[in-house]
């Protein structure tokens, strides 16, 4: 399944988190409409820096959230943003020296990575949360 914005059935129902992946899929369109405009509108290497503070942000947010909760699978969804770090560092670093190359970058992003860390990583410390939450009731 392509993902090509925000759409509700992203919602974990973590009023925080939700509202930064919301932020992070507009960023994306941004950017995604400066690549097309060829530069003619929004500059791409400043909204990449933009999408890089939003992105740590978010991952920050996320990581003091799941430590709060002690959830078990920490480490491996850490793990998961470092790996996105290092695809955020290439994909800037391939816009400077191929500016071309970055739509193709940018669809493969949304497409993979984007939607595995909502759709399976962070609905995974939902289904987490829930469940702890249930057997507290």
């Amino acid at each position: 399944m392509a993902i090509s914005g925000w759409h509700p059935r992203y919602r974990t129902g973590i009023e925080s988190i939700d509202a930064q992946h919301e932020e992070i899929f507009l960023a994306l369109a941004r950017l995604k409409s400066a690549v097309r405009m060829g530069g003619e509108g929004e500059d791409v290497d400043e909204l990449l820096g933009y999408f890089a503070r939003i992105t740590e942000r978010h991952f920050e947010t996320e990581e003091a959230f799941l430590r709060l909760h002690n959830y078990p699978e920490f480490e491996a969804h850490a793990k998961e943003h470092v790996a996105a770090r290092a695809n955020f560092a290439k994909i800037r670093e391939r816009y400077r020296d191929d500016r071309n190359a970055l739509v193709e970058t940018i669809v493969t992003f949304v497409n993979d990575w984007l939607k595995h860390h909502i759709c399976e990583g962070d609905f995974k410390y939902v289904q987490f949360l829930q469940a702890r939450q249930e057997n507290h009731n």
